[in-house]
C-alpha cells in the first residue's frame, strides 16, 4: 500500500524521474521532510493546484519544486536542474507563487497558533516549568532579520541597522521549538515596537488584566519589561538571585535562538546569502517555512 501511495505515474513526473524513488535518506537531504509528510502535503493541496491545461504542471512537480526552492534557497535558477525536473524559470516563479499562498490558506491556521484555551496554555507552560524555576512561561520571543530584495517603495523603511534590506520577523516558541507566533515588519522596526504592535500583546495583557492565571513571555534586553514580559536584568552580582534568574532566564530563552539557527539550515532561502525576490508585505514565504518546520518538529518528536 505505500509503495502505491508513492509510485507516480511517470508522465506525471518529467523525464520518467520520480523522486519518491529516492532513498529516504536522500529524499530528506533533498526536500527536508519525509516522503510521508510531503505526500499529504501534495494530497491536500491537490483540489486547488490541479490545473486543467494538458501543458499544466503536475500538483507533484508544483509542490517539490516550491519545497525545492525553500530548502535550498536558489532562487528560481537551477531548481528544475537539481530535481531532474526540467521547468522554466518563468514557471517556476509563478510556481511558488501559487503553491506558497494555497499552502498559507489551507495550514496557517492550524501550524502556527498560540494557545488560545485554558488547556493550551497550561500545557505549553507546564513544558516550560520542567525547564525553568518560573511558571507561567507561554513561550520565547525574539526576532530575527530575512534579507530581501530592494522594495521600489518605501526602500528606506526596510534597510535595517545593519545595513542591508530585511523584514524583521517576531516569532514566537514552546519548549519544544515549535513555532507559535510569526509577524513580519520592515526590516528598520525595532523587536519592541513590532511586539506592542501586535495581537500578540494585546493578548497577553488581556490575560495580565483580567488575571487570567500568571503567564509571560521570555524575552531578551531588547524589550521593555512588562507584568507578563520577562527580560534579563543586566549586570546582576553573580551569586545573587538576580544573577540566578538572569542565568535561567537565558538558558530557557534561548530555545528561540535554536529555532533561528534550525529554521534557517533547514529552510536555506531564509539565510542572509539567499535574498528573497518576493514583495515584502506578503511575506508569505517565511510563514511557509515556519509551518514546515514545525511539521518537521512533529514528525521528529
Amino acid at each position: 500500500m505505500a509503495h502505491q501511495r508513492f509510485t507516480l505515474h511517470k508522465r506525471i513526473l518529467r523525464d520518467s524521474y520520480n523522486p519518491f524513488d529516492l532513498s529516504d535518506f536522500n529524499f530528506k537531504k533533498l526536500y527536508r521532510l519525509p516522503k510521508n509528510v510531503i505526500f499529504d502535503i501534495i494530497e491536500n493541496l491537490r483540489p486547488v493546484l490541479t490545473k486543467t491545461r494538458k501543458n499544466s504542471l503536475s500538483v507533484e512537480i508544483q509542490v517539490l519544486t516550491t519545497i525545492q526552492f525553500l530548502a535550498s534557497g536558489s532562487y528560481q535558477r537551477g531548481i528544475g536542474h537539481d530535481c531532474l525536473i526540467p521547468i522554466s524559470q518563468p514557471s517556476v516563479s509563478r510556481c511558488i507563487q501559487r503553491v506558497t499562498q494555497s499552502f498559507l490558506t489551507m495550514y496557517a491556521g492550524r501550524w502556527i497558533s498560540f494557545p488560545k484555551t485554558r488547556a493550551e496554555r497550561s500545557n505549553i507552560s507546564d513544558r516550560f516549568a520542567q525547564t525553568t524555576t518560573y511558571p507561567g512561561v507561554l513561550g520565547c520571543i525574539d526576532c530575527t532579520h530575512i534579507a530581501i530584495f530592494p522594495p521600489n517603495e518605501r526602500e528606506e523603511a526596510y534597510k535595517n541597522f545593519k545595513g542591508f534590506h530585511s523584514l524583521n520577523v517576531q516569532m514566537v516558541c514552546d519548549s519544544e521549538m515549535r513555532i507559535l507566533n510569526v509577524l513580519a515588519f520592515p526590516g528598520s522596526v525595532h523587536d519592541q515596537f513590532i511586539f506592542t504592535s501586535s495581537a500578540l500583546s494585546t493578548e497577553m495583557e488581556r490575560l495580565h488584566t483580567n488575571r487570567i492565571g500568571q503567564f509571560y513571555l521570555l524575552g531578551d534586553s531588547g524589550y521593555a519589561s512588562e507584568p507578563y514580559m520577562l527580560i534579563p536584568i543586566l549586570h546582576a552580582n553573580e551569586g545573587s538571585p538576580e544573577y540566578r534568574y538572569t542565568k535561567n532566564h537565558c538558558l530557557v530563552r534561548n530555545s528561540i535562538e535554536r529555532v533561528f539557527g534550525v529554521l534557517k539550515g533547514r529552510w536555506r532561502c531564509l539565510k542572509k546569502d539567499r535574498v528573497l525576490h518576493y514583495k515584502p508585505q506578503k511575506a508569505g514565504v517565511i510563514i511557509n517555512c515556519a509551518i514546515l518546520h514545525n511539521m518537521a518538529i512533529q514528525e521528529y518528536t
